[in-house]
């Protein structure tokens, strides 16, 4: 989307079911690992819903809802 910004294609398997998901990713910053070796790291956030019917959960539906936030925090 921009320099910050991106939508990461890709696919998800849930209890041995496999769908394209689209996540919504945020680049949080890349900064000097204050560490030796001191390499560069990166870190992202990225968010997508699922329903959860699609990936055969259906359990507990009055419960938690028919759909589910899946959230990532990823440094590397």
């Amino acid at each position: 989307i921009d320099a910050g910004r991106a939508i990461v294609h890709g696919t998800l398997t849930l209890r041995g079911v496999t769908r394209e998901v689209a996540l919504d990713a945020v680049r949080n910053g890349a900064r000097r690992h204050p560490l030796p070796p001191f390499r560069r790291t990166v870190g992202f956030s990225a968010t997508t819903t699922l329903t959860r019917a699609d990936f055969g959960v259906d359990a507990w539906r009055s419960m938690i809802g028919e759909t589910v936030e899946l959230r990532l925090e990823v440094e590397a």
